[in-house]
């Protein structure tokens, strides 16, 4: 079964801070493509938040960036914003992931742990992202 994993991508080079997306097919990579949040968003569909706990405990405590969460989905829609325009996101609210401030996936201004949450849908604006609660 092909799935995805998102990211936002901060280690230097090309890339620095865009999304990066790796496709799997039977456990397997397959591709990896990179997308810059100005000129595009993802629409995640059957999305789950994974935290690899222990790697993130390490982030925290040393203050030091390493991959440690992501987001996994299994389908998605690349839109862009210049000629599609952007999701609204009044009514969602934001998902947030920084294991050098908080060891876990939280909602914006909440202490609350959402490892492992699934969500129906996720969308990224700008290095932010959003979900339907």
């Amino acid at each position: 079964m092909r799935h995805y994993e998102v990211r936002f991508h901060l280690g230097s080079g090309e890339h620095y801070k865009h999304w990066q997306m790796k496709s799997y097919h039977n456990g397997n990579l397959m591709t990896v493509s990179y997308w810059n949040p100005e000129h595009y968003e993802i629409l995640m569909s059957e999305c789950q938040l994974i935290n690899l706990p222990k790697k993130a405990a390490k982030v925290f405590e040393s203050q030091k960036r390493d991959v440690c969460g992501w987001i996994k989905c299994y389908s998605f829609i690349l839109s862009d914003i210049a000629s599609c325009g952007a999701t609204d996101i009044k009514e969602m609210k934001m998902v947030v992931y920084d294991p050098k401030v908080q060891k876990y996936w939280h909602y914006e201004n909440s202490n609350e742990d959402i490892d492992c949450k699934i969500f129906d849908r996720l969308v990224t604006r700008g290095k932010r992202v959003y979900a339907n609660i």
